[in-house]
């Protein structure tokens, strides 16, 4: 019976290490995207630009504006064109704001909800008549196509 016991420990506990989702921090890391072609780089969150394949690149933490105090609606335009659908999301004190893929920008809470020109990167948000703290930085990720070729 005891053997049966450690058995099954040693198998609960490697499912629970092969489950866990291991990553590792690394800036600039290149290499096939397993179609042939194109190159892959491992992002770094707060990092600023990453080329992801030969036509796009992900945009990580672009200051959008600073939010100031009884504002609820915030609009304006992200440095680079056009976003790929569905890449877009904006994070706003403790609301954030994620692209459904339609140009809608689904907001986290009730009430919140926002859009994005995929052409031309304009975007606003609303937070449903709530506000974020004076000087709280808007940041945006995104992936932009930095070409038409596919």
């Amino acid at each position: 019976m005891k053997r049966w016991m450690v058995l099954v420990a040693v198998f609960v506990t490697a499912v629970a290490i092969v489950g866990c989702e291991w990553g590792s921090v690394t800036d600039d890391v290149s290499g096939s995207d397993g179609t042939g072609g194109g190159t892959v780089t491992n992002v770094v969150p707060g990092g600023t630009t990453n080329v992801i394949s030969e036509n796009e690149t992900a945009v990580y933490n672009e200051a959008l504006m600073v939010g100031e105090a009884g504002r609820t609606t915030y609009s304006g335009h992200v440095a680079n064109v056009p976003v790929v659908p569905g890449s877009m999301r904006v994070r706003a004190g403790g609301f954030y704001f994620v692209d459904d893929g339609g140009g809608v920008l689904a907001g986290s809470s009730a009430g919140t909800a926002g859009t994005i020109n995929y052409a031309s990167g304009s975007w606003s948000i609303d937070l449903g008549g709530k506000d974020i703290a004076a000087g709280e930085t808007i940041l945006a990720n995104y992936i932009y196509q930095t070409s038409s070729t596919p």
